[in-house]
């Protein structure tokens, strides 16, 4: 997702759009809920929006970047439609596991980049 929502190392950070995305879905997904809590997804929309997470991760195409983040930006504003969590919801879907090692692979690569830019920033003084 990172390589196609972001055009530049530089701008891989953890308030891009593509870290909050992948971070949403892979708390979202690993989590326990309790009844009532309010979220953005039903599971059965949830699964639908991870399913594109993972094609998107599998064949990066910008339109199917867009999709997602229109999908997420429209979920997020429609907070009086949130979904309230019920007992029997179930956000642990198979796509989860796919799209926490993209996460964890993208923080890696964040955690690289500032060790990289804090070593040329040593070695130019």
């Amino acid at each position: 997702m990172q390589d196609i929502t972001l055009t530049t190392s530089d701008q891989i950070k953890k308030n891009s759009t593509g870290y909050n995305i992948l971070n949403y879905a892979v708390t979202l997904g690993n989590l326990s809920l309790r009844s009532g809590l309010r979220v953005f997804f039903t599971p059965e929309n949830f699964q639908t929006f991870t399913d594109d997470i993972v094609s998107l991760i599998n064949n990066p195409s910008k339109g199917l970047a867009s999709k997602i983040i229109k999908t997420m930006a429209s979920s997020v504003q429609r907070n009086f439609d949130w979904h309230v969590v019920n007992s029997g919801d179930d956000y642990g879907n198979s796509n989860i596991a796919t799209i926490t090692q993209a996460f964890d692979n993208l923080c890696s690569k964040i955690e690289e980049l500032k060790a990289y830019k804090k070593q040329k920033a040593k070695e130019e003084l």
